[in-house]
């Protein structure tokens, strides 16, 4: 559709932007979005104008479908198009017009009070179409989808709403299930290049573009719309529109510099010729990440998996090409990682960082990426020496290095808990038997997701106060229904958590703790009471499930004990070896050697919260370190004891731990009986007594200790 022009329009236009001046003003021009587009004439022309919202990513064109949708509804010459020439488009902008705009993140505190007054009916003099449109619609606060909440129920008549927002989780679901959802997706890599075809060829233009400039342009176009067309502008300014001038603009002109550092790498040439070579490219450091990845794509692209696309490393000849891929190839053949898996995980090591690198920040990656690559025994190769090196390894033949588990935990593209983790949730399990005397014999679970939009938003803090309140309410139910403090209480609820993500139930925490019958109805409380208080909104039977195992005998309770442990432990890094044992039969992976099943076994996902695991004090590091001032803590995984890993040695040790803290005591009061307090001489003696007594003491807990003798065994730790 033609634009009616004014001189002064026309003079408008000239001093503006080439975005500006390119901005669609009807739906005809507006063909990134063929879909949208579609809905919104349909609209349009049926006379509905039904509320929306638009939603799409940041740059993707929601404003300008949400401004011509408004003015075509208002406008009443057009056919399904604002006509831009009547009197309703051109007062459309004007204060006081039927159209009322905001931006959520410039209204005031009033903004409820603003919103309302906009879409009142006795605000204007005709009784004709309204619309309100609001961009950023999820920065509004609570009383001002409050109050659209109370407008958009009913569907009111001839007043549409337009609502755009990049954050549609963020808006209250009562205020979206009134809006009918449109999604403006990023431009095709097709649509950007006939956009900017259609720029280039305006005669008021005059500008000369070559089609490789313009396919490069479209294909990595790093913002939106608008960014895409400012960079044509800024090119344009120096004349013609070449392949060479948009490389320079950003910073892709560096295949030389790129390829030598990537020769550098993989040649084990060293920190000084793999830092020359990225220095050779005066670019920023940010830049030249980006270019690094970018180009170890394309090798990975059209080298590996013989795709059809261009990149950075067009530029070389087909000897370079397969030269480097090849010593790359041999690199990953060292690590014991084949092509595919060893260019993923290098391309995740080379991911760009969510702020500006700074030069210390570059140095630093490029030192690390030498490392997990060549290892500190390579750093002495000569460049000269031969690719066929032996692979290194550790933990026994046949199993791969730390550098090999780096990669290949990156390469996964999910999280896993390290060995390290894992140890500490196993010995956390193995110490509640050993000191407390107790199994695991429930299983709480978490799904945020189930939760709606009420879903915390801090997980951690929701954690904390559900384990600590729920403590304290085993803790009175207990005391209850034992006329007082019951043998062990407050200490009877114990636990250990994971937090997981994972693509099918969303965000979660997996809980496992002790729960004893005269707790009662703990599912009951977290639904009724916890979750209605914290979160102030019901809990469907999705979001929390409770199961318990409160009773059985001894053998069913330390099976049920481990197999909730090893359900924690299933996100364990599938590569991470045992530590070293002088038995002969250890399994080559940790996880098969702590019987986790294939069922269990999954990744733990993106991290969520800055804690991903952890038990209750009872259980933590530190309640082990007090208790080993008494008896040292045991521990079969840390000696490598595998086939007692879980036949229930501790509680053995927990029923002589009593016995023998016991023994303590009536030493102690014979001592006190023996030497009373009635002089200095016989506290002197009475204390030297006891420093004897409890010496004794000690030795006899080492030598007569039962059950497995794992803590006479030489640690490989």
């Amino acid at each position: 559709m033609a634009r009616a022009e004014t001189a002064s329009t026309r003079e408008r236009r000239r001093r503006s932007s080439l975005a500006e001046r390119h901005r669609p003003e009807c739906f005809a021009e507006a063909i990134a979005h063929p879909d949208a587009v579609a809905f919104l004439k349909a609209e349009v022309r049926a006379r509905r104008g039904r509320s929306v919202l638009l939603h799409g990513p940041q740059g993707c064109g929601k404003t300008v479908l949400g401004e011509i949708y408004a003015r075509a509804l208002l406008c009443r010459e057009g056919e399904g198009e604002p006509c831009g020439k009547c009197e309703d488009c051109l007062d459309a902008r004007k204060p006081g017009s039927p159209w009322s705009r905001f931006d959520a993140a410039d209204l005031e505190s009033n903004e409820q009070r603003v919103i309302a007054n906009a879409i009142d009916a006795r605000g204007y003099a005709r009784d004709d179409w309204r619309v309100v449109s609001i961009d950023d619609a999820h920065r509004l606060s609570e009383r001002a989808f409050a109050v659209l909440h109370t407008c958009l129920e009913p569907p009111p008549l001839e007043v549409t709403f337009i609502l755009m927002s990049s954050e549609p989780e963020r808006i209250p679901e009562r205020v979206r299930h009134a809006l009918r959802p449109v999604h403006v997706p990023r431009p095709s890599v097709a649509a950007r290049r006939r956009i900017l075809a259609s720029i280039c060829a305006c005669p008021d233009e005059g500008l000369s573009c070559e089609t490789a400039a313009l396919e490069e342009l479209a294909h990595e176009a790093p913002g939106g719309l608008r960014g895409l067309i400012g960079e044509l502008e800024v090119l344009a300014t120096s004349g013609s529109v070449t392949r060479a001038a948009v490389r320079a603009l950003r910073g892709t002109d560096g295949p030389a510099a790129l390829h030598g550092y990537v020769a550098a790498v993989a040649k084990n040439q060293g920190l000084a010729a793999q830092m020359a070579a990225l220095n050779g490219w005066d670019r920023d450091p940010d830049v030249k990440v980006r270019g690094v990845e970018s180009f170890l794509a394309d090798l990975f692209g059209v080298d590996i998996l013989h795709l059809d696309q261009t990149g950075r490393a067009s530029a070389l000849t087909l000897a370079e090409r397969a030269e480097l891929v090849a010593a790359l190839r041999v690199c990953g053949a060292r690590l014991g990682l084949a092509a595919r898996p060893f260019f993923r995980a290098i391309l995740q090591a080379w991911r760009p960082a969510a702020v500006p690198e700074t030069a210390a920040g570059l140095l630093v990656r490029v030192s690390d990426f030498d490392e997990l690559i060549n290892g500190q025994a390579g750093l002495t190769l000569r460049a000269d020496q031969p690719a066929s090196l032996k692979p290194r390894r550790a933990y026994g033949s046949g199993r791969p290095t730390r550098r090999a588990q780096a990669l290949g935990a990156v390469e996964m593209g999910q999280r896993y808990l390290s060995r390290d983790q894992v140890g500490q949730i196993w010995e956390a399990g193995s110490f509640l038997m050993q000191m407390h005397g107790q199994t695991f014999d429930a299983r709480i679970c978490l799904r945020y997701s189930a939760f709606a939009d009420a879903a915390p938003k801090d997980v951690a803090a929701f954690v904390t106060a559900l384990t600590h309140e729920m403590g304290m309410v085993v803790a009175d139910r207990v005391a209850k229904t034992h006329g007082g403090r019951a043998p062990g209480d407050p200490d009877s609820f114990h636990w250990i958590y994971v937090h997981r993500q994972d693509e099918t139930e969303g965000r979660g925490t997996d809980l496992i703790a002790t729960l004893p019958v005269a707790a009662g109805d703990i599912e009951g409380w977290l639904r009724s009471d916890f979750v209605a208080s914290k979160l102030r909104c019901a809990c469907s039977p999705a979001a929390i499930t409770v199961d318990r195992w409160p009773v059985g005998d001894e053998a069913a309770k330390v099976r049920r004990h481990w197999r909730l442990v090893r359900d924690l432990c299933g996100s364990l890094m599938p590569t991470a070896p045992p530590k070293a044992s002088r038995d002969a039969a250890t399994p080559d992976m940790l996880i098969d050697a702590l019987k986790i099943e294939e069922r269990l076994r999954r990744p733990l996902g993106e991290r969520f919260t800055q804690r991903q695991y952890g038990p209750s004090r009872t259980l933590a590091p530190g309640a082990r370190e007090t208790a080993a001032a008494e008896l040292p803590v045991l521990s079969a995984l840390e000696t490598g004891a595998w086939p007692h890993l879980d036949d229930g040695w501790e509680l053995r040790d927990h029923t002589f731990r009593l016995a023998h803290r016991q023994r303590r005591v009536v030493g102690l009061a014979k001592i006190k009986s023996d030497w009373p307090e009635d002089d200095a001489l016989s506290a002197a003696r009475r204390s030297e007594q006891e420093q004897l007594f409890d010496a004794e003491w000690r030795a006899e807990g080492l030598r007569n200790r039962p059950g497995i003798p794992i803590h006479d065994r030489e640690s490989s730790y």
